[in-house]
């Protein structure tokens, strides 16, 4: 009997549910570790509009659709070209599911919170392309 077939026999089965929770938990690392990344702050640095306001100097980012002006927490790095949710299906994608999260600058842009990031998810969300995006 080889090792691999002795250790197959020995490993525990994993609920569904428990799967989906590891498989989660993976996903919202990737995407943690992306907004604490440079990657992710060379790209806001590159966005980021700077002006005075007495003597203070005060930044901001400007939404890529609305064209306002925001406070960080007001915005969010939103990809371009969706990252669907036929990309992360099993825990194997997750190197794939990775270099899409960390895609280049030119499929990145900046959007308000409140109004044209919601819109463009409730968008993004009701095409049929979103739930069947392939790698």
């Amino acid at each position: 009997m080889s090792i691999d077939a002795n250790i197959s026999k020995k490993s525990p089965k994993v609920s569904k549910k428990d799967y989906n929770k590891l498989k989660n938990a993976v996903r919202n690392q990737i995407r943690q570790a992306f907004s604490r990344s440079e990657h992710y702050k060379n790209f806001l640095d590159m966005h980021r509009v700077e002006w005075l306001s007495g003597k203070r100097k005060r930044v901001s980012y400007k939404c890529a659709k609305c064209k306002h002006l925001f406070s960080k927490p007001d915005i969010n790095v939103d990809h371009i070209i969706p990252i669907g949710k036929g990309t992360y299906n099993d825990i194997s994608d997750a190197h794939a599911y990775y270099k899409l999260v960390y895609c280049a600058y030119d499929n990145l842009q900046i959007l308000c919170k409140d109004k044209c990031h919601k819109e463009k998810t409730k968008r993004e969300q009701s095409a049929p392309s979103f739930h069947n995006a392939i790698f």
